[in-house]
């Protein structure tokens, strides 16, 4: 059943309106308590990028946490089958600006299981999705961690230099990068091809045949063809021109593998949703599964519901 949503707050609009996209593509709505053991947030501390979780003793002096992110629970709690799920949770973070702790409510989706490419562009899709019923000319920065393993190869960086390079592609930063090159006896050519992606700009098109000519290694081309496929729907869906390749876009290399993005509306100055693709997280699980998700912040949405 359709459901007219114009006239409700934008947070409420969002929900509905994907709710019933997320239903119709096999998705059902998951549903958690507010805390988990500290123990999960204590051992994955860099998934989250923040180490401050509010905490408790329960009844039985065992140590807990509100939760401070919700794909941890989901991953934690996963079963064998494939699992297709939704929620609308509140997480409980860090705001550095105040100094305090905040109550963020999300809408979030996530895939575990045998994830293939066609799933992975409907994720996208639908990500996208989301951005368009907020703001129609949404920006939707895509990537893929393929990238950036494959310059720290075709670089020959050990791990030693690996935070330093990564903190260089986010600064955007070819000079920093090429000092740790030249220090490290990268050849020229590799930096010069290097250089081309960090003067490309971010209009996907364009951006994608510099990642093509580079040839550098099965990296960088795996992540050309998995980020060409999801374009690819996007243009079809009438999407594509709010899609951008941002390589600079990182997640932690520890716990991603694949394709990364952010998504961007008019009025609020930071990404609003984000997510990707995070085997690894699977892996420290024991978990031999694939997975995919993203997170958007509804509270972050009451700008748009002031008249």
């Amino acid at each position: 059943m359709l459901i007219n949503t114009e006239k409700l707050q934008k947070d409420e609009q969002v929900y509905l309106e994907m709710q019933q996209q997320f239903e119709a593509k096999g998705y059902s709505l998951y549903k958690m308590r507010r805390f988990e053991e500290y123990s999960l947030y204590l051992e994955n501390k860099k998934f989250l990028n923040g180490e401050n979780v509010i905490t408790f003793n329960d009844m039985h002096g065992k140590l807990m946490a509100l939760k401070p992110d919700v794909t941890l629970s989901i991953v934690k709690n996963a079963r064998d089958e494939d699992e297709k799920v939704y929620y609308r949770e509140s997480v409980y973070r860090f705001d550095p600006a105040t100094s305090s702790f905040k109550e963020i409510n999300q809408l979030g989706l996530e895939f575990i299981g045998n994830i293939k490419i066609e799933d992975a562009e409907q994720i996208c899709y639908l990500a996208e999705e989301c951005l368009s019923v907020i703001d129609k000319k949404f920006i939707f920065a895509l990537s893929h961690m393929g990238i950036i393993t494959g310059i720290i190869k075709a670089m020959g960086i050990g791990a030693d230099k690996q935070d330093e390079v990564i903190k260089a592609i986010k600064a955007k930063n070819f000079e920093a990068l090429a000092d740790i090159g030249k220090e490290n006896g990268t050849d020229a050519g590799i930096l010069d091809k290097i250089k081309e992606l960090f003067d490309s700009p971010t209009d996907f098109e364009d951006a994608i045949k510099v990642l093509k000519n580079m040839n550098l290694n099965e990296d960088i081309d795996m992540a050309v063809s998995e980020l060409e496929k999801i374009y690819k729907t996007a243009r079809k869906g009438g999407r594509g021109d709010g899609v951008k390749l941002d390589f600079t876009i990182i997640n932690d290399v520890a716990y991603y593998n694949g394709v990364i993005f952010q998504g961007f509306v008019s009025k609020i100055p930071r990404p609003i949703l984000s997510g990707g693709r995070y085997d690894k997280l699977l892996e420290k699980f024991n978990k031999q599964k694939g997975a995919m998700g993203f997170a958007l912040s509804l509270s972050e949405l009451a700008i748009y519901n002031k008249k």
